[in-house]
């Protein structure tokens, strides 16, 4: 977990090393429950909700709302698992956002009644006995991380987002942030690193870094143009859509997905 109080370049929590080739780097966000979801359980909506400072909304359900509110336009959202990637974004910011026992609850706008929950702070359970213990912990938030990713022979060299995990270590939700390999319409170009604005800026507000990462030597950051022409061969001009995961179906065949 890292030190927030850093004036440097925040060193990773964990690598991981894919049988891929790609290497993972998670940096750990220190977790702190909010001071406004005292006993017993309220509900708080909208304007009220989005008001409340990180202290007080508590750290992820305050970094949540800055992913999916304030840069609701610049997130991609979903699991992330093997065999199954999600990868939504929302058409406008959203008008639907509460909070109840734990449950940080969003509207998809014009998607109608739309909707998920994220465990995000401490659960106690509204009904009279309340919830289990075990269970309430095992649901609530345990871990959030900053993470990213290089490997060649990808259909994007990198990636850069924000994870969760609940509190028997599953996966809750990704955050895929602006990846400077695609631009906008997610289309593969050279690499333009000021795409990284929003990543430096979450960083230094939650892990207190005031100098960005540098990018790792051995990263592939210069293989977007050979790959673009390998996935160019499949689907015509343009090729696959390029996911931020990173793998794609390439030569007719999953690759490591």
């Amino acid at each position: 977990m890292s030190d927030q109080s850093v004036n440097e370049s925040v060193q990773a929590t964990e690598i991981q090393r894919e049988a891929s080739g790609a290497t993972v780097e998670y940096t750990d966000v220190r977790l702190l429950n909010g001071t406004y979801w005292k006993a017993p359980p309220k509900v708080c909506r909208g304007d009220a909700l989005l008001a409340l400072d990180k202290e007080e909304c508590g750290t992820a359900t305050r970094l949540c709302l800055d992913l999916l509110v304030d840069n609701w336009d610049q997130v991609m959202f979903g699991p992330c698992l093997e065999g199954a990637v999600f990868e939504l974004q929302q058409e406008r910011r959203p008008e639907r956002v509460s909070m109840l026992d734990g449950y940080l609850t969003l509207f998809l706008g014009v998607t109608g009644d739309a909707h998920f929950h994220l465990c995000t702070d401490v659960h106690r359970g509204l009904g009279r006995e309340g919830a289990d213990p075990v269970v309430a912990k095992r649901r609530q938030c345990s871990r959030v991380s900053f993470y990213r990713e290089f490997g060649a022979g990808r259909c994007v060299p990198g990636s850069w987002g924000v994870r969760l995990w609940n509190g028997d270590g599953d996966q809750m939700c990704t955050f895929f942030l602006p990846n400077p390999f695609l631009n906008a319409e997610q289309k593969l170009q050279t690499p333009d690193w000021s795409r990284l604005s929003l990543w430096n800026e979450l960083r230094a507000r939650y892990l207190g870094e005031t100098m960005p990462q540098p990018i790792p030597k051995e990263a592939p950051v210069d293989s977007t143009q050979t790959v673009r022409a390998e996935v160019r061969e499949i689907d015509g001009p343009d090729g696959l859509e390029p996911t931020r995961y990173g793998d794609w179906e390439r030569k007719g065949r999953a690759i490591d997905f």
